[in-house]
């Protein structure tokens, strides 16, 4: 599953950067678990090739991919998206998480933003109703100022590549 996949990344993230170096065992589970995103994604890819229709960010890379002066192939459709989920995927629950921390210490706040809520949704939230949550965005906003969800970013080149002498 997705999940599982996810979490062994995270885990062979967690391990490689504490220990400084990567067991071939967890290496090997890391391959894995990255073949099977892989494999889940390019059936999303397989799913959506025949609806030109959708303005979804996989829709939009297929279309690029599509034109013929484009340098965007399956493989590079295949690893932007799944570098779109992680990102996603991480982003938003630390700031949902880093938010409620911040409301449960601040319950003044918590009962303003509520009763925004309560005037402006009626019934199920979607996203219509965004652009009149102004409090709500404003303490999302501070929950991010205070708490960044992305403070690093990690990345392994796929070619060496020299710079200033440097390699």
């Amino acid at each position: 599953t997705i999940g599982a996949a996810t979490q062994d990344i995270t885990d062979w993230f967690l391990e490689s950067a504490t220990a400084g170096q990567i067991p071939e065992e967890t290496q090997a589970e890391f391959e894995d678990s990255i073949e099977e995103l892989a494999a889940v994604v390019d059936e999303m890819i397989e799913r959506r090739e025949g609806d030109r229709d959708s303005d979804d960010l996989l829709s939009i890379l297929l279309a690029v991919g599509a034109s013929s002066d484009a340098d965007y192939d399956r493989e590079r459709i295949r690893d932007e998206m799944i570098t779109m989920f992680f990102g996603a995927h991480e982003t938003t629950s630390l700031t949902l998480t880093y938010t409620l921390y911040l409301l449960a210490g601040a319950p003044e706040v918590t009962r303003e933003l509520t009763d925004e809520v309560d005037r402006v949704v009626d019934g199920v939230p979607s996203s219509d109703h965004l652009a009149d949550l102004e409090y709500t965005e404003q303490v999302v906003d501070e929950s991010l100022r205070i708490y960044s969800p992305a403070h690093s970013i990690f990345r392994v080149a796929r070619n060496d590549v020299e710079i200033r002498g440097y390699t």
